[in-house]
């Protein structure tokens, strides 16, 4: 079964500034009502210039799976 993408954007959106080595961990809550196969993905802009100037690449993380039964 193909899965659903779901895009979450906006108000969820963070702006933490980490250097090289960092970690940080956000927590979505989400509420499904429909039964089926999704798809989520975190998406990370890297600023080109170290600073809040120009922006950089995009990195995406693994499709994370969840089925709602």
């Amino acid at each position: 079964m193909a899965l659903k993408n779901l895009l979450v954007d906006g108000p969820l959106s963070t702006e933490i500034s980490l250097n090289p080595g960092e970690e940080a961990v956000h927590v979505v809550p989400l509420v499904f009502l429909a039964k089926g196969s999704y798809g989520f993905r975190a998406i990370v802009q890297e600023l080109a210039d170290g600073g809040g100037g120009a922006m950089g690449l995009l990195k995406f993380s693994p499709v994370l799976a969840v089925t709602v039964e």
